[in-house]
C-alpha cells in the first residue's frame, strides 16, 4: 500500500508540467499586491525587499505590503529607510500595534495587508525568502494563462551543514507530495511562503474567519476551503522560477519547534484524505520502531525491519531524487543523506506527534500552548 501511494506520487509528478514565462513584460494586465508578515526580521527583510523590487515585472502593476507583527527588533525602522530609497516601487509598511494592539499572529497581519490592498492577485511570502527576477512575472504568467484561483508554488531550503542538508531533502518530499497531491485533486498541503491567490476567492471562501483561534495554517486552512468549492480552482506551478528559497532551521531545537508549530494544526482540518494519508505515514514508521523494538527479541523481526525499511528506502529514494533533480538539487540525491534522513524519520515522526499533540511551541518569542 505505501509502495503504491508513493508510486502514484511519482506519477503524478511526472504528469505536472514545467512551466516558463509565456508572457512578454509589456503584455501583463494583472495587479499584484504582494505581502509580507514579518515579526523581528530584521536581518532579513532586505534581501527580500531587494528581490521584489528587482523583479522583471511593471512597477506601476504590483504593490508590497509589509505587515509588521509587534516586532520587537529594529524591522520597521529598516524598512521605512528601504521605503525612502526606493520611491520608484509602491511599498506600504503596515504595524498591527498601531491599528489594534490585540491583533497579534500571521493570519492578523495577511488579512490586515489584503484589506488595504488593491491588487487582483494576492502573493504571500516570508520576510526571510529570496527569489530571482523572474519569480513574479512567472507567476503572474502561470495565473493569466490558466485563470486558477489559488497558485501553490515551490519553496525550497538552502543551507550547506549536513544538519541543513538532511532537512533540505526531507523539505522536498514535502514539496513533491504538496505537487503530487494537487495534481491528484486531493490537496494535502502548502506553503504560505509561497503562495497566490485571487483577491475575490479570499473573501469569498471568507479568508481565516473559520480558523482565527488557530496561530497557524493562513495557507492550508484557505486552500481547504477554496477546495471545498472546487478542486480544480488549485493548481500547483512547477517552475524554478517561481520558486523561493528560505534559510533551513540552524539548530534541531529550532527545527522541531518549527514542525510542532506545522503539525498542531492538522488535527483541525477534519479531512478524510487528509487524515488518512497522516494515518498511514505514521503508522508505516510507527511499525518500523516496533519492529525494531522486537528485533532484540527475536531475529524474524529483524529480517522483517531490513525488508519494510529497504523498500521504503527504495521507493522513498526514486521520488526524492526526481524532485531533488528538478529543483537542480542534485548535491542532495546522497545515498548518505537519504540512509540518515530515512533512519532518523520515525524518530522524528513519533516526537513530532506526540509534541504536536500535547505540548507547546514556540515562534517569534511566542510560546503557544496545544489546546
Amino acid at each position: 500500500m505505501y509502495v503504491r501511494m508513493i508510486v502514484n506520487y511519482v506519477i503524478k509528478w511526472n504528469s505536472i508540467e514545467s512551466f516558463e514565462i509565456k508572457n512578454h513584460a509589456s503584455s501583463f494586465k494583472t495587479t499584484v499586491s504582494i505581502i509580507v508578515a514579518a515579526r523581528n526580521e530584521e536581518g532579513n527583510i532586505i534581501d527580500l525587499l531587494q528581490c521584489i523590487a528587482s523583479q522583471n515585472y511593471p512597477n506601476s502593476l504590483f504593490e508590497i505590503y509589509v505587515v509588521d507583527d509587534h516586532s520587537e527588533d529594529k524591522t520597521t525602522g529598516v524598512v521605512d529607510k528601504f521605503i525612502a530609497q526606493n520611491v520608484s516601487v509602491q511599498i506600504k509598511l503596515i504595524q498591527l500595534q498601531k491599528i489594534n494592539p490585540e491583533l497579534k499572529n500571521k493570519k492578523a497581519a495577511i488579512q490586515q495587508g489584503i484589506e488595504q490592498s488593491t491588487g487582483e492577485l494576492i502573493i504571500t511570502t516570508d520576510a526571510d525568502c529570496i527569489m530571482n527576477e523572474n519569480w513574479l512575472a512567472t507567476i503572474v504568467s502561470y495565473y493569466e494563462l490558466h485563470k486558477p484561483q489559488m497558485i501553490v508554488c515551490p519553496v525550497i531550503l538552502s543551507g550547506e551543514s549536513f544538519f541543513e542538508k538532511l532537512q533540505r531533502l526531507e523539505f522536498l518530499s514535502l514539496i513533491g507530495i504538496t505537487a503530487s497531491s494537487i495534481k491528484a485533486g486531493k490537496p494535502l498541503m502548502c506553503n504560505g511562503a509561497n503562495l497566490a491567490y485571487t483577491r475575490k476567492i479570499f473573501f469569498e471562501t471568507g479568508g481565516f474567519e473559520n480558523n482565527t483561534l488557530m496561530a497557524t495554517g493562513d495557507d492550508t486552512f484557505l486552500m481547504f476551503n477554496i477546495w471545498k468549492l472546487n478542486n480544480h480552482h488549485i493548481h500547483f506551478l512547477k517552475s524554478n522560477d517561481a520558486t523561493v528559497t528560505t534559510p533551513a532551521q540552524k539548530n534541531i531545537s529550532s527545527f522541531l519547534q518549527q514542525r510542532a508549530r506545522w503539525a498542531s494544526k492538522t488535527t483541525q482540518y477534519n479531512l478524510p484524505h487528509v487524515s488518512l494519508t497522516g494515518y498511514f505515514i505514521t503508522a508505516i514508521n510507527f511499525m518500523i520502531l516496533i519492529l525494531l523494538a522486537l528485533s532484540f527479541f527475536k531475529l524474524k523481526f529483524l529480517l522483517l525491519l531490513f525488508s519494510l525499511f529497504s523498500i521504503k528506502l527504495i521507493v522513498d529514494g526514486n521520488y526524492l531524487f526526481k524532485v531533488a533533480s528538478y529543483f537542480k538539487q542534485k548535491q542532495l540525491n546522497s545515498l548518505l543523506l537519504l540512509l540518515i534522513t530515512a533512519m532518523l524519520y520515525p524518530f522524528y515522526i513519533l516526537y513530532i506527534s506526540l509534541k504536536s499533540q500535547r505540548g507547546h511551541y514556540q515562534w517569534k518569542g511566542r510560546i503557544f500552548a496545544k489546546k
